[in-house]
């Protein structure tokens, strides 16, 4: 038996050689569910729906009165309802027609 020094036996006892952990095994998990193009295109919708329809129905209330038309409730109401439903048409005609325009 070779001697050895004090330090020697120290370190070998604690620097013993670290055996890697094996790997363990895993099941792949599957990708969540997505949602179909018009459902997003729903929700998109109805999400900016409020934003959407108050440039538009500021527009109205502007133009309205000052072009002279015809000043009944019922009227107002019409011109209204046709630049919001204008104005979300368009917008959904911009997120379907242009590539990529939906993400982001």
């Amino acid at each position: 038996m070779q001697p050895t020094s004090f330090a020697q036996r120290l370190l070998s006892l604690y620097a013993r050689p670290v055996a890697p952990h094996p790997p363990t095994p895993t099941t792949p998990t599957p990708p969540p569910p997505s949602y179909g193009v018009l459902p997003y295109l729903l929700s998109k919708l109805a999400a900016e729906l409020p934003v959407g329809a108050l440039f538009p129905a500021l527009f109205a209330c502007l133009v309205y009165p000052a072009t002279g038309l015809n000043p009944t409730p019922r009227r107002f109401a019409s011109f209204l309802g046709l630049l919001t439903l204008e104005a979300m048409s368009a917008q959904v005609g911009r997120q379907t027609l242009r590539p990529g325009a939906a993400m982001g």
